[in-house]
C-alpha cells in the first residue's frame, strides 16, 4: 500500500471516530414534575339592596335645599322607604327619600358610578288634567286625566340630592341635576376621592336620593311625573379603567 493511500485512510478513520464520538448520547440524572395550572379572571358583580322600587311621592316646591334638608331630617331620617309620620293634612303622605344599598357580589373592589335613564311611561299611565281657571289660577279640566307625558323630569325643576346616613341623620353628598345624573355621576368620599368597595362588601353608610321641586316650578308641574330608572354601574378601581355606557 502507498503511503498516499495509508494517509488516507488514516484520516477517513479519524472522522469515521469523530462522528461516532459526537453522535454518543449520556444518560444523565433527570426528573420531571408537573403542576396544574389554570387562569381564572376576577368577577365585577354590584346588586342593588333588595331590587326595590324608588317611588316619591306628592312632591312639591320647597324654598331651598336647607327646607330640604331639614324636612327630611325631621320627618324621614330614621325609615327607609316611607315618611309615615309626616305632618298631617298630606295625601297622600310625601315621601321625598329613597334609600338604597349597594352589595360587592363580585371578587374585585369597585369605583361606583349613578346614572339616570329616562323609562317608557306606562301605557296606563294618567295624570291629572290641570289646566288654567282664567283667573290666575288652576283647576281639573275636562277630561280630568290625560295621558302621562313624563314632564316632571325637566333640569332646574325637579331637584335631586345624593344622600347618605350619618348618626342616624341624612347627610347631602352632593346636589345633582336631571341632566347631570343622565350623564353619570361618580361617587366620591367626603375627601373627593372615588369611592372603593370591596369585595364582599355593601356600602358602609346607606345612600339615598332625594328629590323635591324647585321653587320657581309653577303650576305647569302640578301632578306630572317623571319615570326613569337609576342605574348603578361598577368599574375596577385600575388607573384608565372606565365605566360601562
Amino acid at each position: 500500500m502507498t503511503s498516499k493511500k495509508k494517509i488516507t485512510l488514516s484520516v477517513i478513520g479519524i472522522l469515521v471516530i469523530l462522528a461516532m464520538m459526537l453522535g454518543i448520547t449520556y444518560a444523565w440524572f433527570t426528573d420531571v414534575e408537573t403542576i396544574g395550572t389554570k387562569f381564572e379572571a376576577g368577577v365585577l358583580d354590584i346588586t342593588v339592596g333588595d331590587d326595590v322600587e324608588l317611588t316619591f311621592e306628592n312632591l312639591r316646591p320647597m324654598a331651598s335645599e336647607d327646607a330640604f334638608m331639614n324636612w327630611i331630617n325631621t320627618y324621614e331620617s330614621d325609615i327607609a322607604l316611607s315618611s309615615s309620620h309626616a305632618p298631617e293634612g298630606y295625601d297622600p303622605t310625601p315621601v321625598y327619600v329613597q334609600e338604597f344599598t349597594i352589595n360587592n357580589e363580585g371578587t374585585l373592589p369597585v369605583n361606583l358610578k349613578l346614572a339616570l335613564v329616562d323609562a317608557e311611561v306606562p301605557a296606563d299611565c294618567k295624570i291629572p288634567n290641570i289646566v288654567d281657571n282664567g283667573v290666575g289660577g288652576v283647576k281639573v279640566g275636562d277630561p280630568a286625566e290625560i295621558a302621562c307625558d313624563n314632564g316632571l323630569g325637566v333640569d332646574g325643576v325637579l331637584e335631586l340630592v345624593l344622600l347618605k346616613k350619618v348618626d342616624g341623620a341624612w347627610e347631602k353628598v352632593t346636589t345633582l341635576g336631571v341632566d347631570a345624573l343622565k350623564e353619570g355621576y361618580i361617587v366620591l368620599d367626603g375627601e373627593g376621592n372615588e369611592v372603593v368597595l370591596p369585595a364582599g362588601e355593601s356600602t358602609t353608610t346607606s345612600y339615598a336620593l332625594g328629590a323635591y321641586l324647585n321653587a320657581d316650578a309653577g303650576n305647569e308641574y302640578q301632578g306630572k311625573h317623571y319615570h326613569a330608572t337609576l342605574k348603578v354601574l361598577a368599574a375596577q378601581t385600575d388607573e384608565g379603567a372606565t365605566f360601562a355606557a
